[in-house]
């Protein structure tokens, strides 16, 4: 039994005031991810559009169906975004082969081309280093409707990839990103699904500064997408 609800605590007392049983529960929301959530919410008001945020694990299949959803997330949370089952180029893994060299699993690269690394772990220690983030794009549940997926490894992570789509200079960036890859295609616009693998450096355990590493376009037939 936990200590705090020990009969002579003040819970144990009030529980025994109440005649209900309390439970434990671990229920929470880490700092990036709130902060994340934040930076998105703010970035649509000021753009004059309204979102509603709810808990991950409420947000069911009726939401992906009527709804643009964006999950905020640590990658190591499971989400229903990871039963949607579209193709990936980057996964998040944390296997116990993957935990011996990385104790808290990496991002990795399914099909490395060259100069790209196949693993892409968080390295912080004592609050300096760096982690990976995804932004990982797909269809909805209906035509006309998207998931936006973002995260890293660690909350860190959500926060520098939320930074880094709310900031112009950044956004920029990645624009320009894509119209080269676009026109290497010799398409007029870019594909609309896609994975964006970034890069948050880490000081004072505060991400400090987020940038692009590479991305891959998404091949879903049925949306009219192409891989990269």
């Amino acid at each position: 039994t936990d200590p705090v609800l020990q009969p002579d605590s003040r819970l144990g007392h009030l529980q025994r005031q109440l005649g209900v049983p309390f439970k434990l529960t671990e229920d929470y929301i880490e700092s990036g991810d709130g902060v994340a959530a934040y930076l998105i919410g703010r970035f649509f008001h000021k753009a004059g559009r309204d979102v509603r945020l709810v808990r991950s694990r409420i947000v069911g299949w009726n939401e992906l169906k009527s709804e643009n959803v964006i999950f905020v997330a640590c990658l190591r949370i499971q989400t229903l975004a990871n039963e949607l089952a579209h193709p990936a180029e980057f996964e998040y893994r944390s296997t116990e082969e993957i935990r011996k060299r990385w104790p808290t699993g990496c991002i990795v690269n399914l099909r490395p081309r060259v100069g790209e690394a196949r693993e892409y772990p968080q390295q912080v220690m004592n609050g300096y280093g760096q982690d990976y983030a995804l932004l990982s794009v797909w269809p909805g549940k209906r035509p006309g409707r998207y998931v936006m997926v973002m995260g890293g490894s660690h909350h860190w992570g959500s926060e520098g990839v939320a930074d880094y789509l709310t900031n112009p200079e950044s956004l920029q960036e990645l624009n320009q990103q894509f119209q080269t890859c676009a026109k290497r295609q010799g398409l007029k616009e870019h594909p609309r699904f896609f994975q964006v693998l970034l890069r948050v450096e880490i000081k004072d355990q505060q991400p400090v500064r987020c940038s692009y590493v590479t991305h891959r376009d998404l091949e879903i037939p049925a949306h009219g997408s192409r891989v990269d």
